[in-house]
């Protein structure tokens, strides 16, 4: 169930990618250009970018050319997304410097230059009268909204199902380090950035902007994202295309991950028996599973038109979904190392402190985190994942791959095929 919930949502996601990919990355970019220098063909040609049609056609495009990448084996996936690391390291450089050198009356100066004096100001005070109660949220908002966040960044630790074709132990262990530290760095450095942006931007304009987004007090012509800003702190084009591109890469780039990691859990899924062979047939010369993958493609290419021409699905829904899989899997964390005794104590996993697992502890502590998460999405429908066909998606999805299973079981032991054995052990190499 958890797998397939999982399995299914990885591609899922992706047409959310690519339904947003024009909207807040390409026309967002190129109209706060626009704004910062002066150039109404950019802000022109911006707005023309929001067709539904050509939002899906660049949606498709991106889908397919990154599900051709993953069927080209990790090898090719690794040297692309390493020179893509490298110009988002330079984007996150380029972002770093834009706020560091700039003050909120730096940037009101170049709002109020593009777009009429008293523009910086005028949004502030219109944010104050229209909510005059919202202030800096408390800290028990705060704290709520790291649930939220956990769930968000959790995503990125799907790299850890890659590992398993990392067959060196040196590079496995490098692997290890690098995705404990990874996580860190990049913790910090969206911590830094945020910091960075609200102290210079100006912690009121930021709050004016967010709110006032989409409503008719809404007088900016960019939209409400720290990317906007960086254009007005540097117009130039040299620094415009090498930030674009990193900003583009680093949104986008988890296309490829999310198609990995679902094809290799169908890929699973046939070694296991529990689905056809064919299924996880896998390339002799680019050792990828073609059939899953292109699986996992057209599963994105159906997402996507969902999210481009209907409202049924909203970015938290594939979160809440996701965070299923998550909570069995930690409820599975917690209790294996019991159920399991002596597979646990035989394996390298078998580290206790004070005499408790640490298994059980992470997967306890990742349950609670799993449980507050789910609960947000279920009772907040400012998030936009409860309503009635995101919600029917979600508990379909795993009410279907509960029953799925058993149906399977009985048909292999009809064939003689005894599946819970095959769970019983690790699986060879």
């Amino acid at each position: 169930m958890s797998s397939v919930n999982w399995a299914l949502w990885l591609p899922l996601v992706l047409g959310f990618g690519g339904s947003a990919f024009v909207p807040i990355a390409l026309n967002s970019i190129v109209k706060s250009w626009g704004v910062a220098t002066n150039n109404p063909v950019a802000i022109a040609f911006a707005d023309t970018l929001l067709q539904q049609n050509f939002v899906f056609l660049t949606g498709a495009i991106l889908i397919i050319f990154f599900t051709a990448i993953t069927i080209l084996g990790t090898k090719v996936y690794f040297t692309i997304q390493n020179i893509s690391f490298m110009f988002m390291i330079l984007a996150v450089l380029i972002t770093v410097a834009a706020f560091v050198v700039n003050t909120p009356s730096t940037f009101a100066a170049a709002i109020d230059r593009s777009l009429g004096q008293g523009t910086y100001s005028s949004t502030i005070q219109t944010f104050q009268t229209n909510y005059p109660s919202i202030k800096r949220p408390p800290v028990i908002a705060i704290l709520s909204g790291i649930a939220l966040w956990a769930g968000i960044n959790t995503w990125a630790m799907g790299t850890s199902l890659i590992a398993g074709e990392v067959k060196e132990e040196r590079k496995l262990k490098t692997w290890m380090i690098a995705n404990i530290l990874g996580t860190l760095v990049t913790g910090g450095i969206m911590a830094l950035t945020a910091y960075l942006y609200l102290s210079s931007v100006g912690e009121k304009f930021v709050y004016a902007m967010s709110y006032l987004s989409g409503s008719a007090g809404y007088k900016l012509v960019f939209p409400p994202y720290y990317s906007s800003f960086i254009p007005f702190a540097f117009p130039n084009v040299i620094v415009f295309i090498i930030f674009g591109l990193g900003f583009f890469l680093g949104g986008i780039f988890f296309f490829p991950q999310n198609q990995i990691l679902a094809s290799r859990v169908m890929l699973a899924w046939s070694f296991d028996r529990l689905m056809p062979g064919q299924l996880g047939q896998v390339d002799k010369r680019f050792h990828a599973p073609i059939v899953a993958t292109a699986i996992c493609g057209i599963i994105a290419l159906i997402s996507l038109w969902v999210y481009v021409y209907t409202s049924y699905l909203g970015f938290f829904s594939q979160l809440f979904a996701v965070a299923f899989s998550f909570l069995l899997t930690s409820i599975a964390a917690i209790v294996f190392p019991f159920r399991r005794k002596a597979m646990f104590e035989s394996s390298s996993a078998n580290i206790k402190i004070a005499g408790l697992p640490l298994m059980s502890l992470v997967g306890l502590a990742n349950a609670i985190f799993m449980a507050i998460f789910i609960y947000q999405n279920w009772t907040d429908s400012t998030l936009g994942s409860n309503n009635p066909v995101s919600l029917a998606l979600i508990l379909g999805i795993l009410v279907v791959s509960f029953a799925l299973f058993f149906i399977i079981r009985a048909i292999r032991k009809r064939q003689g095929i005894d599946i819970d054995a095959l769970f019983r052990e690790i699986p060879p190499e």
